[in-house]
């Protein structure tokens, strides 16, 4: 019995001292500096509980979590019944001060109040805000203490306010209409709709230019949007429309487990705009519309476009919402403006078409089939001023067709150009994608060389046929292979430095496709060595077997000296160093009777001038040509000291000197 009463008096004694502790004003200054010491050390935020009032049935507590950001709970509650009846008022002055909460830069300030009633299975919370300096009204109902309904209505909210409050740049400024009716929010079972209207909207193209490198026009624009929740699926229409793009995209889509049926048109007046997106720098306009089907198993992307002013269509399929598949069909692209987007200069005017199959577009894996056909002409006018031809470029037509196969990421095409300047044949040409190598033949046919002469600067006649490979990978190589001049012409590049071989050639026709007087027929040899980057080289050549063609020279040599120099077979040696546009070069011709030596000619091809001192040997008697001047007219300087001492020369010395000179003139 003892026992008895001692338990109960310690039982009421707990009660009391629990009701004095959690209830009455001596226990509330004891529980509140626990209670905010316990908030610090959660938030990590020196908070302070200004007030911290709690009795059986109402509460009055008022937290300073900065000191510039408050919130006031106050009201009456039941600990029997479990339910509330309480107000609220949060006042955020200074938004800044809770940058360590959120994790982000926040600024302005946030102000909001209402009520909180319900008991544990049910709750409603009915509120109003001026955020964004907006008018805000929302109503919440919580079932469990889970959110189950939504209703909100915003009113005039200010974008830029928003974005500022935000932490971010004032990009635009515009006002909002929200309106939300979430009946119902739990999973599966949705339903509601949102509804959201702008107007006055306006791009800040200052602050666009200074935060994203874009610049753009005046730009104002608005938005109108509504979706409704239908148990497991999201019905929708948006509209964005400007001055520079106009979108709209409706449809539904399924978030778990995902599935989508939606479409999309969208037309860019300035894609620039889209840059901060894109990433992608180019500019004009863009149309384009399609439809995107399916669940993240197997979903169907479908474009359409006018790009650059084709009818394109690109089907792409999606496998985990990764691209798998594509094709593609683009017809009468306009090569000119797609130079234009792609912020290129003019290079080409014209129309491409491509088809394309992928199979696979995993990168270490790309497979399938595509195909090009394009037709159009070059703007010469262009590049003649873009790299500095001494001539202008011909008008030049072209048509150009590509197949490539691609396997296992190698793709082989087959390519052929055919040009009013010159034609391309590839039979096979090989590129290893993930390497990044290229393997390739080449039979290049040029009808008239004379065409090339913007390039050249030389007037060349005939033709030119060559084949040859063409491999890239950590060096460039290029051979090339020709029949010409009745010989053989051999070159073979390896990145910068070329060496060129010209196998038993007629100097007769060489001359003639130099536009040279062919006055010597007969084979040469040559090997030339030389750095396209440096313009630097060294040319050697022998001559076999070589004879003159008929002239007044070696006519009066024959009539006065009897020596008939035509049934002479010259042969010898030339060398010349090649120095960007200046070549210095020596060369020895011998037959039996006579020798032809110049120890110094000196060409600049630039100017197109020449400097040489030839000695021409007879029966061991010297005459010494000197050559300066023009290369097309060079002054001839003729010296007959030696000759004129012979018999010949003096049955030679009644011909005036410049007779002599005008003779070797036509030989020279």
């Amino acid at each position: 019995m003892k026992v008895a009463k001692f338990l109960a008096v310690f039982a009421v004694l707990l009660v009391v001292g629990i009701y004095v502790i959690a209830f009455t004003g001596f226990g509330n200054s004891l529980v509140r500096p626990i209670v905010e010491e316990q908030i610090r050390k959660s938030s990590g935020l020196d908070v302070e509980l200004k007030r911290f009032h709690l009795s059986m049935s109402d509460l009055d507590v008022v937290l300073y979590i900065t000191q510039s950001n408050a919130v006031q709970v106050k009201g009456e509650y039941s600990l029997f019944t479990q339910s509330f009846d309480l107000t609220y008022d949060v006042r955020f002055s200074k938004l800044k001060e809770l940058r360590s909460i959120v994790k982000r830069n926040i600024n302005g300030s946030f102000f909001t109040d209402g009520t909180i009633k319900g008991d544990a299975s049910f709750v409603t919370i009915e509120g109003k805000s001026d955020v964004a300096k907006s008018d805000t009204t929302y109503h919440v109902e919580l079932t469990e203490f889970n959110p189950t309904s939504i209703i909100a209505h915003l009113k005039q909210l200010d974008v830029e306010s928003l974005l500022y409050i935000a932490g971010e740049p004032k990009y635009a400024s515009a006002k909002l209409d929200i309106d939300l009716n979430f009946k119902n929010i739990k999973p599966h079972q949705l339903d509601g709709d949102v509804t959201l209207h702008s107007r006055n909207g306006e791009l800040n193209k200052t602050v666009i230019a200074k935060y994203l490198g874009v610049h753009i026009p005046a730009t104002t624009f608005s938005m109108d949007a509504n979706a409704k929740l239908q148990k497991e699926k999201v019905a929708y229409e948006y509209l964005f429309d400007s001055n520079l793009a106009k979108l709209t995209t409706s449809g539904w889509l399924v978030p778990q487990p995902l599935r989508a049926d939606i479409l999309f048109d969208a037309k860019v007046k300035e894609l620039a705009l889209l840059k901060p997106l894109t990433g992608a720098d180019v500019r004009g306009a863009l149309n384009l519309n399609g439809t995107l089907k399916g669940d993240r198993q197997n979903m169907k992307l479908d474009l359409k476009s006018d790009i650059a002013s084709s009818k394109t269509a690109i089907d792409v399929t999606l496998k985990e919402l990764q691209p798998k598949a594509l094709r593609a069909k683009i017809e009468h692209l306009r090569i000119e403006k797609l130079l234009y987007m792609l912020k290129q200069p003019t290079y080409a005017s014209g129309v491409v078409g491509v088809q394309a199959n992928l199979d696979s577009l995993d990168v270490k894996n790309l497979s399938g089939v595509v195909q090009s056909a394009s037709t159009g002409s070059l703007n010469t006018a262009f590049l003649t001023k873009e790299y500095g031809f001494k001539h202008p470029m011909p008008k030049t037509s072209f048509r150009l067709k590509t197949q490539t196969n691609i396997a296992k990421s190698v793709a082989e095409t087959k390519l052929t150009l055919a040009s009013t300047l010159a034609n391309l044949d590839v039979k096979k040409a090989l590129f290893y994608i993930n390497k990044g190598s290229l393997k390739s033949d080449y039979t290049l046919n040029v009808a008239s060389l004379e065409k090339l002469y913007f390039v050249t600067d030389r007037h060349l006649r005939g033709g030119l046929t060559a084949t040859g490979d063409i491999t890239k990978d950590k060096d460039l190589l290029v051979t090339l292979h020709s029949d010409i001049a009745q010989g053989k012409l051999d070159v073979l590049l390896k990145n910068d430095d070329a060496h060129i071989t010209l196998d038993d050639m007629r100097t007769k026709k060489l001359l003639w496709i130099l536009y040279y007087p062919e006055i010597f027929d007969g084979g040469v040899n040559a090997q030339i060595d030389y750095n396209l980057a440096l313009s630097k080289g060294v040319a050697k050549a022998q001559f076999k077997e070589g004879k003159f063609v008929h002239n007044q020279t070696f006519d009066l040599i024959k009539k006065f000296a009897k020596v008939d120099l035509y049934k002479e077979y010259f042969n010898g040696d030339a060398k010349a160093n090649i120095n960007k546009e200046k070549i210095a070069a020596i060369f020895d011709l011998q037959s039996r009777k006579a020798r032809i030596l110049s120890k110094k000619t000196d060409i600049d091809t630039k100017k197109r001038t020449i400097d040489s001192r030839i000695t021409l040997t007879v029966k061991k008697t010297p005459v010494s040509v000197t050559l300066k001047g023009s290369m097309e007219k060079p002054k001839v300087g003729v010296d007959l000291k030696e000759f004129m001492k012979t018999e010949a020369g003096k049955k030679l010395e009644k011909k005036a000197n410049k007779e002599l000179e005008k003779l070797f003139k036509k030989l020279f």
